[in-house]
């Protein structure tokens, strides 16, 4: 059997595109730019997925970006970056993308035509999560060319929003792992699948705390966004506001259902004579309000059987909603989002507020690394640890920083990665350079920002000089960093490593 890189091959799917593209109005140039993003996939998967090693397979990669074309996508409208002031536009409806003449922002653009649609989505905590994950996957996908071109790796987000989304988005990633991500995005309770994911792996305290931080840094960011977003979050808090108050006042809260369920009996009542009726339904589609309506009989019978079916939907809902668990349940879920939404209140205009909430959520994201060193004892399993440290350090922030440019998470990255170290050097991962515990990580925490794409081909060569230790980092014959750190001559005594050798780190 074929391996399943293989299976579908270039050939293949290049065969396979322009099938496609022959039966949609592209033009040469948007032709062109899918055809360039699939070539630039293929040149850079193999860095993409050493970098990041949990990833889709890249014939997952091309397909889902072809199935995206062929049922998602209808009009490419290639547009000037001088006259229109966004990179990308895109109507769902009518599949319609109005795009620059650029391949990351035309990838971009595609994934954005089959994201979930929120239109529908009533509860603004749900609402301001999706958004967050729709825009962070998005941004997540076209990574493989937006960061990837052959021989480099940068992190190259646009914008201060995109960067918090694709932090979020990490985020999760980091803790629950791709496969686990993509079909929670599915999923139609997005929190309590979430909470209920977390809390497998990190248990019942973490997820409770990591979901509140993430609810509040995507609800921050979402009101951020625009004027209309936060009256709608104002007016969401109200809402709620006054349906707990109509709770808290249980006998009248159960008359006032008791009495719409009255109402929609009733309403049930009409329907179903109307609809046991054939002379009667005639009688009423005769009037001219229903038939400039409704056009046809059958039509109008469809109306009234749906509006039937949501009354009694209500009536279900509303007999559930007052038995004690469900009223319970629902005051305190009620009681939970005013709370947080009078909190986030408060902090909005504070300055710098999302700033500060993504760097409360980096912190306790950084402290679920712990549960991984302590379980993972393959060597394969810490490896990729590490690269998954090294990834997570360069993760944009804001403006030119990243995470390991972050003043405020250094002593929980320095920790974690002290832990780390240990742990690799005990299960002999790689080699211990000095006996003294925190002169071998000055020497091997390099690991956790080097940018070459194979960790594993790092060499060190230690040199002395008065008293100082500098340490010269190679890419196999090529230097890449180095560094120096002042030592008494007891510390040198210290170290397990001849002086002036090229040592490869990895054992």
């Amino acid at each position: 059997m074929k391996n399943k890189e293989t299976l579908f091959s270039k050939n293949n799917y290049d065969i396979q595109i322009e099938e496609i593209l022959d039966h949609k109005e592209f033009n040469d140039e948007a032709k062109s730019l899918i055809l360039n993003i699939l070539y630039k996939i293929d040149i850079a998967y193999k860095d993409y997925s050493k970098v990041k090693y949990d990833v889709k397979l890249k014939s997952k990669i091309i397909e889902d970006i072809i199935d995206i074309i062929e049922h998602n996508c209808d009009v490419i409208e290639i547009v000037d970056p001088d006259t229109v002031k966004n990179k990308f536009l895109v109507n769902k409806r009518k599949k319609i993308i109005k795009v620059f003449p650029n391949e990351v922002n035309l990838l971009q653009a595609l994934y954005y035509s089959k994201t979930v649609n929120l239109k529908r989505t009533i509860n603004i905590f749900d609402k301001a999560i999706m958004t967050a994950l729709n825009r962070g996957q998005a941004l997540n996908e076209v990574e493989i060319i937006r960061d990837f071109n052959g021989w480099s790796w940068n992190n190259l987000i646009d914008n201060k929003i995109n960067k918090y989304y694709n932090l979020i988005y990490q985020d999760l990633l980091i803790l629950l792992g791709n496969e686990v991500l993509s079909n929670l995005i599915k999923s139609d309770n997005i929190r309590e699948n979430l909470t209920n994911k977390i809390d497998e792996i990190y248990g019942e305290k973490k997820a409770t705390e990591l979901v509140e931080l993430i609810e509040k840094c995507c609800i921050l960011i979402y009101i951020n966004i625009s004027s209309k977003n936060k009256k709608e979050v104002i007016k969401y808090l109200s809402d709620k506001e006054e349906e707990l108050k109509n709770l808290s006042n249980k006998s009248e809260y159960i008359a006032k259902i008791t009495i719409e369920n009255n109402k929609n009996l009733k309403d049930i009542s009409k329907i179903d004579a109307i609809l046991k009726s054939k002379a009667l339904i005639e009688k009423k589609f005769l009037k001219k309000n229903i038939k400039e309506k409704y056009k046809t009989i059958e039509n109008y019978k469809n109306h009234l059987e749906n509006a039937r079916k949501e009354k009694l939907t209500i009536i279900n809902n509303n007999t559930n909603a007052i038995s004690p668990f469900e009223y319970v349940k629902r005051k305190k879920q009620l009681e939970r989002e005013v709370q947080i939404l009078k909190n986030i209140k408060l902090v909005y205009e504070r300055k710098n507020s999302v700033y500060t909430s993504i760097i409360v959520l980096q912190r306790k994201v950084i402290s679920c690394f712990y549960k991984k060193i302590e379980v993972y004892d393959l060597k394969k399993e810490l490896v990729n640890l590490i690269y998954e440290v090294r990834y997570y350090n360069y993760l944009p922030v804001e403006k030119d920083k990243k995470i390991k440019d972050i003043k405020e998470l250094e002593v929980d990255m320095r920790n974690m990665q002290r832990k780390l170290i240990n742990k690799l050097c005990e299960n002999k991962v790689i080699d211990i350079f000095s006996k003294d515990y925190n002169i071998n990580y000055m020497i091997l925490k390099y690991i956790f920002v080097t940018k070459m794409i194979n960790i594993n081909k790092i060499l060190v060569i230690l040199k002395k000089e008065d008293k100082k230790l500098f340490m010269e980092y190679y890419d196999e014959k090529t230097l890449e960093n180095k560094f120096n750190i002042n030592l008494e001559d007891d510390d040198f005594n210290e170290l397990t490593k001849k002086i002036n050798k090229k040592i490869r780190m990895f054992i």
